[in-house]
């Protein structure tokens, strides 16, 4: 899986982290699992055309010393179809300055 990881976080980052991505993004069904929802106006052409697939977003998950970003853009309605692909690379700076900008607004440098 194509992912960007953030590791060696103490206890004070996850709880940070926790605290931005609950009030950020849409909680999944699962314990420390929330998504990311893709703006429409960079959805490939594929995903714009397939609109029963819609809407289309990428995982972010929490563990005990990480968060990890997905890159592969999924539909929340279907578990197959050709419109399920990796992330294109303005879905990529997407994903990575949402990751950017939560160290930043939480205040972690390192």
């Amino acid at each position: 899986m194509r992912q960007y990881m953030i590791d060696e976080l103490n206890k004070r980052e996850l709880e940070e982290i926790r605290k931005y991505l609950d009030s950020h993004l849409e909680r999944s069904g699962l314990e420390g699992l929330y998504w990311i929802r893709m703006p429409d106006d960079i959805l490939s052409a594929d995903q714009y055309q397939h609109q029963n697939c819609q809407p289309f977003c990428t995982a972010v998950e929490l563990g005990d010393m990480w968060v990890k970003f997905e890159m592969l853009v999924r539909s929340r309605k279907q578990i197959k179809c050709s419109c399920i692909s990796y992330a294109t690379g303005q879905q990529r700076g997407f994903i990575l300055n949402f990751a950017d900008r939560m160290l930043d607004e939480i205040g972690i440098t390192a």
